[in-house]
Order: structure tokens, then C-alpha cells, then sequence
């Protein structure tokens, strides 16, 4: 194990709170569409429409401002000698040891920016996922890298952060192998 102090990420507050606020607005709209629905003078396919879209807004909006205010009240990011303590989205693991990873490489994913893992298993990451987040990977699993590490919402952006993340593994870890076709991080 190294002497290096545990490396600790900040997020970006502002985001987070902007995307609070912004699924709150769309569950108090969604409100408003059930309770124009049910209020309608006849109950009729569009009354119907208002309901079920009101309903559908409020689940999957009241869902976004969870998972940011669960987000919001830990810690988005700690490296330390045992490995990556992750809390930065709601793909998350949460824990990743140094010994499950074999590197790191910048994604840009639509409009999110990640880092993929190079897993020694991927069977471990899905064993270690919690339901939320086993829910969100296999929605996202055509299109994202199984237990992603979002830089959306830190100071520093998914090309710096997968160098920063190397750079830390090879510290702390040197002895360990890694996928080829790493790049240099000195």
C-alpha cells in the first residue's frame, strides 16, 4: 500500500441542485396534468392522456430527484489505497477495489460524460450493484459501459478523470496488470 493521502473529488453543488430543482418543476407539471385530467367535465380519452402522461411525469421525474438528492448528501468521489468509492450517478457501484480494475477510458455518452471501467470480471460489478443501480445499468446497457463513473458533476472531466484514476491505480497499486494500450499518465 502507498502513502498517499485518500484524493477526494468535490461536485459541482450548482449542478446538482439545478437538476434537483428541474425534476422538481417537472413532478409539480406532472401534478398539474393528473389534476387537470381528473377534473375535466367528462373522463374522455384526452382527460385519460393527461393522467396517465401526469402519472408517468411524476414517477419517472420524482425518480431523477432522488437519485440527485441521494447523490447530493454523500460524497461524489474518493480514491484511497483500497480503491475508488463512487457516488457520482445513479449507475454507481459504489465501492470498486483496485484489484476489480484493470484501467479507465474517457466515454462521452449523449450528453454525459463518463468513465468506463475496465473490469477484471464484469460479473463482480454486477454482483455488487445495488437494485436501483443493477435497474439503471441494464436500461442503459446498450448504450453505457456496465458501473460507468460519471465526471457530469465534478470539478474535472472524463478525460482528466480517467487519467486521474490511472494515475492514482499505478501509485497505489503498481503491481498490478493492466489493459494494454493504457496511456502514459507522467
Amino acid at each position: 500500500m502507498s502513502n498517499l493521502p485518500a484524493l477526494r473529488l468535490p461536485r459541482k453543488k450548482a449542478r446538482s441542485i439545478f437538476q434537483i430543482v428541474g425534476s422538481a418543476g417537472f413532478v409539480l407539471i406532472s401534478l398539474v396534468l393528473i389534476v387537470t385530467g381528473l377534473t375535466a367535465r367528462s373522463l374522455d380519452a384526452e382527460a385519460l392522456i393527461f393522467v396517465v402522461a401526469g402519472l408517468l411525469g411524476v414517477v419517472v421525474f420524482g425518480f431523477f430527484a432522488f437519485l440527485s438528492l441521494r447523490t447530493l448528501a454523500r460524497p461524489a468521489l474518493i480514491v484511497d489505497d483500497q480503491g475508488i468509492w463512487d457516488n457520482t450517478s445513479g449507475l454507481s457501484i459504489g465501492f470498486i477495489p483496485w484489484e476489480q480494475t484493470l484501467g479507465f477510458r474517457p466515454v462521452r455518452v449523449m450528453l454525459n460524460d463518463l468513465v468506463a471501467v475496465f473490469w477484471v470480471d464484469e460479473r463482480w460489478a454486477w454482483d455488487r450493484m445495488g437494485l436501483m443501480s443493477r435497474w439503471l445499468n441494464r436500461v442503459n446497457r446498450g448504450v453505457t459501459p456496465v458501473g460507468p463513473i460519471s465526471a457530469d458533476l465534478l470539478e474535472v472531466t472524463g478525460p482528466q478523470l480517467a487519467l486521474m484514476l490511472l494515475a492514482q491505480r499505478r501509485q497505489r497499486r503498481p503491481e498490478l496488470s493492466e489493459v494494454p494500450g493504457m496511456p502514459p499518465t507522467t
